[in-house]
């Protein structure tokens, strides 16, 4: 299953998730550093690619299985982006039907653009790398797309290098 990005998915990623982590690291960071395109492979889809003072950093994307917390013969294994920007993962209508996944809440959120949007939230269980771990889930409209939120991550002991677009462990603190 190839990811596709919508308009308010790629803003997402860049405002909260690629710009901060560069800037994290830079003193001085100016539009003249940064560069992003999209090299097409077909007429719709495109790889993303952000070049900042020629490394060439992009979107996390990972497989992941997610299954109904009662019922854990339904699952779906699918590639999701890693919004370290989304505090929830994100699951696409489709998912959620498949799921069987029912809402405990609704929930605001605000999107880069500062559109307010609301949305159904439930549990489920998502594996990500042999580690599982129940989490708090969007559940997410026909047009959203799949996302790996920082609670899930941070669940699982897990955080984002974005230079190197993976996942890897967390160095942990208690107390």
């Amino acid at each position: 299953m190839d990811l596709e990005l919508t308009t308010g998915t790629l803003k997402d990623l860049l405002c909260y998730d690629i710009l901060p982590a560069l800037k994290s690291g830079v003193s001085r960071l100016s539009e003249d550093d940064i560069s992003v395109s999209i090299h097409p492979r077909n007429k719709l889809r495109g790889v993303l690619e952000i070049c900042y003072n020629g490394i060439i950093m992009g979107i996390t994307t990972i497989l992941a299985t997610v299954k109904n917390i009662q019922h854990p013969e339904k699952e779906i294994k699918a590639k999701f982006f890693v919004g370290t920007g989304a505090a929830y993962t994100v699951l696409p209508a489709a998912f959620v039907e498949k799921l069987g996944l029912k809402f405990t809440k609704v929930q605001e959120f605000s999107l880069a653009d500062g559109t307010v949007v609301t949305r159904k939230l439930g549990h489920a269980m998502v594996e990500i790398g042999g580690e599982n771990s129940p989490s708090t889930v969007v559940l997410g409209e026909k047009d959203d797309s799949p996302l790996i939120g920082v609670i899930t991550l941070e669940n699982m002991g897990l955080m984002v290098d974005p230079f190197k677009r993976k996942l890897i462990p967390m160095k942990l603190m208690l107390g």
